[in-house]
């Protein structure tokens, strides 16, 4: 049988591994950026949700098969309810457009940063067709 002293040294110890863990885990935090990896024509973002504040978006076109764009809309719609223009195209004029990267091409990669309010998003790719073809998703900011 353990001896008194001995129960509290070892719930001491264990109390004090279990502080540190979650200091080391607070330290760590939630990240503010978003991996976007596109796969043929979709589009899948690391998360769907994430804090208001400065966001990086990490484009990765590696496994694409085409060249792609990536546009941040701000709007009440979902994402597959955009309006479409006769161009095979969503309509931007009829949008709140956030942010907006330069085209990411096959094998390569880009970043996008914008400051985000927190509100509903759709996250897509408006290159002539790709939004037909699934290039779009929800994305939500929350405070």
């Amino acid at each position: 049988m353990r001896s008194r002293l001995a129960d509290v040294r070892w719930r001491g110890l264990a109390s004090a591994a279990v502080f540190g863990w979650l200091a080391i885990l607070a330290g760590c935090g939630p990240s503010n950026a978003v991996d976007v990896q596109y796969h043929g024509y979709s589009l899948a973002p690391s998360r769907s949700a994430i804090k208001t504040g400065p966001i990086t978006f990490n484009l990765n076109n590696q496994d694409g098969q085409v060249l792609h764009e990536f546009v941040v809309v701000q709007t009440d719609l979902p994402a597959d309810r955009l309006p479409l223009g006769a161009d095979s195209r969503v309509d931007e004029s009829q949008l709140k457009i956030v942010a907006r990267s330069n085209k990411v091409d096959v094998g390569q990669a880009g970043t996008l940063s914008a400051s985000l309010p927190p509100g509903h998003y759709v996250l897509m790719c408006n290159i002539v067709g790709h939004y037909q073809l699934g290039m779009h998703t929800d994305f939500a900011v929350t405070p």
